[in-house]
């Protein structure tokens, strides 16, 4: 039997339990009254009395989201009152505070963090940098409805923020909500359609809401996953919050053995068995995680790309071992490590071939491939992959971008430059993808001989990013060699 949690366990947080949000019945009767008094304070419109007594309670309970929302509405109540110079200086006053709460963060101290933002934001509710750190500071803390009530004041105040979407669409995933989850992402990928990463993001979540939704029931019937919810719902709170804690390797133990003999106990629930691999991979037996997802796959009614990338991810992870322990000190250390990676690049191109024709219809899954066989210079297969995956609108223009430099490899100049002028032609936008294109249809009309129509190209980057690649030494070589009256 694996040992228990021992009692000197001590997380990351320097706590000896995970710290979680907290309801106003579980802070205590002093506490509460405490509560009480502000909220009192609050519709006599005595913010600053309000203020005061907030902040004590939240040093002394730092989890309770209503004092803490309470608070939030004492400080904009406070903001109204002021002039916008007193605010202004008031904000001057807590430059110190400000500082602090940067460096605790950094010092993954993220309850001083809070309390020092907190100072800042009694003068001035709306400041970006506290209410990032705040949302930082509560992520770790698994405090998934603290983090969503400032990112979702600053997905206001910049609505365009990739990294304000992503943070709220995991403390969203985190509470339950997928459908809102996916929704923001959602409109994240219609604002920035190119961004491949984004895009991943919105499709693993879509994912794992899909998943979460349905039950080994609907596996039975042929219509769902391996995913099947937990009936107890108190359960599954408890495991998520347990995901969101570093765990050391005597926990690990202790919930995999819990874990398996919950899967004795149901063989047919496959969430169990996908939990147990994701367990011994954070406690680094790769060997034994593979295992659990070839179970997981050997008794799937439908294939589950969710699996399929989970198993490339472990076979990865196996690599860095192999990787990690090497001798640095060995003089083949360096053909070592070339050797390694030669063969982890030959895993992944071939793991992705499997996967593409496991699902070929998965456009996104099949550009990722051309990708890879790009960066691993096998152009025919990627051109083969781009070709097909320039069918889908957002991936049409970056295929195109992709498949002009592929032509250009393999010295077919014409096709490259219709295939990049196309693409620059569709993009509205003159955003990193269109200029990369730029770019590279200048370089291609060099090939072409006609350097007058490349330099063009190059002007359009050069009025905008000086410091585009080597853009500079191209239009200035240009310029020189014209001058000399040299044929350029």
């Amino acid at each position: 039997m694996r040992s228990e949690i021992g009692s000197g366990y001590r997380n990351r947080l320097g706590y000896n339990h995970a710290m979680l949000e907290r309801e106003l019945n579980q802070i205590g009767l002093d506490l509460h009254q405490q509560h009480d008094k502000a909220k009192a304070a609050v519709s006599k419109k005595n913010s600053e009395y309000a203020i005061l007594i907030l902040i004590e309670l939240l040093k002394k309970e730092s989890g309770c989201f209503e004092s803490r929302m309470l608070l939030r509405v004492a400080q904009f109540e406070r903001a109204k009152t002021r002039a916008l110079f007193a605010r202004l200086l008031g904000v001057v006053v807590h430059i110190v505070d400000l500082i602090q709460a940067h460096y605790y963060l950094r010092k993954q101290n993220y309850i001083l963090a809070m309390q020092h933002a907190e100072e800042v934001l009694n003068e001035s509710p709306e400041n970006s940098m506290c209410h990032r750190i705040i949302a930082n500071a509560a992520t770790h803390l698994y405090f998934p409805r603290t983090a969503i009530a400032s990112l979702q004041l600053l997905r206001k105040k910049s609505p365009g923020d990739k990294k304000t979407y992503s943070q709220l669409a995991a403390a969203l995933e985190t509470l339950g909500d997928y459908t809102m989850a996916e929704d923001v992402m959602r409109k994240m990928v219609e604002l920035h359609p190119d961004d491949m990463q984004l895009l991943d993001e919105f499709r693993d979540i879509c994912a794992r809401a899909t998943l979460e939704r349905g039950g080994y029931s609907a596996i039975a019937q042929g219509k769902g996953t391996y995913r099947d919810a937990l009936a107890d719902p108190e359960t599954t709170k408890a495991l998520e919050q347990q995901e969101m804690v570093v765990k050391p390797p005597e926990v690990i133990d202790q919930m995999i053995s819990r874990k398996e003999a919950e899967l004795q106990a149901a063989p047919d629930n496959l969430k169990i068995a996908m939990d147990i691999a994701k367990l011994y991979l954070d406690r680094g037996d790769v060997d034994r995680a593979i295992e659990y997802y070839q179970f997981v796959k050997a008794n799937s009614l439908a294939k589950d790309p969710a699996v399929d990338r989970a198993m490339t991810n472990a076979n990865l992870t196996r690599f860095d071992q192999r990787r990690a322990g090497l001798d640095s000190s060995s003089p083949e250390y360096a053909g070592q490590v070339a050797e390694l990676d030669a063969e982890q690049n030959d895993f992944r191109v071939a793991d992705m071939a499997e996967r593409v024709r496991s699902y070929p219809t998965d456009m996104e899954l099949r550009y990722q491939y051309g990708e890879l066989c790009f960066k691993m210079g096998e152009v025919a297969h990627a051109i083969e992959s781009f070709q097909r995956t320039q069918s889908k609108p957002n991936l049409r223009i970056r295929s195109l971008c992709y498949l002009g430099q592929c032509f250009a490899q393999q010295g077919m100049f014409d096709l490259a430059e219709s295939s990049l002028a196309t693409g620059i032609a569709e993009k509205q936008v003159f955003d990193e993808l269109k200029k990369e294109m730029v770019y590279h249809l200048g370089c291609v009309l060099e090939k072409l001989g006609r350097p007058d129509d490349a330099l063009k190209q190059f002007k359009h980057i050069y009025e905008l990013d000086v410091s585009y690649l080597d853009v500079s030494d191209r239009v200035l070589a240009y310029y020189n060699k014209k001058s000399r009256g040299g044929t350029v």
